[in-house]
């Protein structure tokens, strides 16, 4: 990890996107100093245009929430499935 605070916060963090078309992925593996660990996987198919875009966006927020802010990532999955119902 190279960005200091992730290295405060994290023993180990990553993750990898992906996206065709019409499909977004995205993975994400998160063990803090706590040695609490967090897998998240997100799929999405049949995106089209813009919404691929607008989801590759929402759910890098949504991640963020996860790993940094248990108390606001139901927020940013309402969002997210908001965003993906468009």
């Amino acid at each position: 990890m190279k960005h200091p605070k992730n290295q405060e916060k994290f023993h180990h963090l990553g993750g990898k996107g992906g996206s065709t078309a019409q499909i977004v992925t995205y993975a994400l593996y998160a063990e803090d100093k706590q040695e609490n660990k967090t897998e998240v996987a997100i799929f999405f198919n049949d995106v089209h245009g813009y919404e691929t875009t607008k989801l590759s966006n929402s759910v890098s927020a949504f991640q963020l929430a996860v790993v940094t802010d248990s108390s606001n990532w139901q927020k940013k999955l309402d969002k997210l499935h908001n965003a993906q119902a468009l």
